[in-house]
C-alpha cells in the first residue's frame, strides 16, 4: 500500500489515540454495500482486505485506516429516456402539459425504480495517523474525498481536532524562487514539470511538461508576474511527487529500489505489508521534515 496523493493535517492538541480506541470507534461505522434503493454508502474497511476483521492496522504506533464509498451510477441518457416516456404518457392521458414540479417528482420516481439495476462505483481513501508527530495523512485523489474521510473519522470519534498543515513561508512563493534560482535545496531536485498561474484577474495558466525549468521562456513567465502553483520534485533520488501551493503531495512515485526492499517477505502477506507500511511512512516523514525545513 504505497500512497499516491497525500493531504497533510496537523492535530491542534497532542494525539493520544490508541489502536484499541480507534477500533472500537470505527466499528460502528463499518462499510456495508448499498441496499437496492440506496444511492450511496460510505464506511470503514479493513486495511488488510476483505478477509481481515480489524479496521485499524497499527505498525510501530502508526495507525492505518481505510474508507470505501459506494455510489450507484445511472447513465444520464437512461434517466432522460425513461423520464420522457413517463412524461409523454401522462401528458397524453391527462390532456395537458405537466408542471416543472410534477416532472421533477416523476424524475425522482424514475431514479428510484432504476436504482436496483444501477451499477456501483467504488472509491477508496486511506489515512495514516502519526501520534508521535501529531500528523494525519490522507491518501485520496481529491480534496473532497479527503474531507469525506475526515468527516467519517470525526463522526466515529466524536471530534477530530485537525487543520491543514501550514508552512511559515508561502509555498507558491518558495517554489517560484526555486525555479528562478535554477535548483531546489538538497535533498530535493527539480524535475521537468510545473504549473504557473498569473496572479492578475485574468489568471492565465501555463502548464509545462518535459521542459527544462531554467530556460529563458520559463523565467520570462515568472518575471512577468506568474507564480508557481505546482512543481515536480524528486527527493533523495528516490521519490518523485508534485508539490502544490497548498502543501499537498500529488502523484507520489516511489522508486523501484524502495518498493522492492522487502520483496523477500512476499510469501508472508501481513509481514510484507507491515514492512512496506513502515518503510513508506518513514520516507514520507523524511520528505515532510525536509519540506518544513525548506519552507520556514
Amino acid at each position: 500500500m504505497w500512497f499516491k496523493n497525500i493531504l497533510i493535517f496537523k492535530f491542534n492538541k497532542p494525539c493520544t489515540l490508541t489502536a484499541e480506541q480507534l477500533e472500537h470507534a470505527l466499528d460502528a461505522f463499518k462499510f456495508h454495500p448499498c441496499a437496492s434503493q440506496e444511492k450511496q454508502r460510505i464506511g470503514f474497511t479493513p486495511v488488510l482486505g476483505k478477509t481481515a476483521q480489524q479496521l485499524v492496522h497499527t505498525v510501530a504506533e502508526q495507525h492505518f485506516v481505510s474508507m470505501t464509498k459506494e455510489e450507484k451510477h445511472i447513465p444520464t441518457h437512461v434517466i432522460q429516456e425513461a423520464l420522457q416516456e413517463r412524461i409523454e404518457a401522462l401528458e397524453e392521458k391527462e390532456g395537458r402539459f405537466l408542471r416543472k414540479q410534477e416532472k421533477q417528482a416523476l424524475k425522482d420516481d424514475v431514479i428510484i425504480q432504476l436504482l436496483p439495476r444501477a451499477f456501483s462505483r467504488y472509491s477508496r481513501a486511506h489515512a495514516l495517523i502519526l501520534p508521535q508527530e501529531n500528523i494525519l495523512l490522507v491518501d485520496a485523489p481529491s480534496r473532497s474525498q479527503a474531507e469525506a474521510m475526515l468527516a467519517l473519522l470525526r463522526k466515529a470519534l466524536g471530534s477530530l481536532p485537525v487543520v491543514p498543515l501550514e508552512f511559515e513561508q508561502s509555498v507558491s512563493h518558495t517554489l517560484t524562487e526555486w525555479i528562478k534560482q535554477g535548483h531546489a535545496p538538497q535533498p530535493f531536485s527539480l524535475l521537468q514539470e510545473a504549473e504557473l498561474k498569473d496572479i492578475s484577474e485574468e489568471g492565465a495558466v501555463v502548464r509545462l511538461k518535459q521542459q527544462e525549468l531554467h530556460e529563458k521562456e520559463v523565467i520570462a513567465h515568472l518575471e512577468a508576474g506568474k507564480m508557481v502553483e505546482k512543481l515536480a520534485l524528486e527527493y533523495n533520488d528516490a521519490t518523485q511527487f508534485i508539490l502544490t501551493k497548498d502543501g499537498s503531495l500529488k502523484r507520489l512515485k516511489f522508486s523501484k529500489e524502495l518498493t522492492s526492499t522487502h520483496d523477500e517477505l512476499k510469501d508472508n502477506p501481513q509481514a510484507h505489508l507491515d514492512a512496506n507500511l513502515n518503510l513508506m511512512s518513514h520516507e514520507i516523514k523524511q520528505i515532510l521534515n525536509h519540506l518544513m525545513g525548506c519552507l520556514v
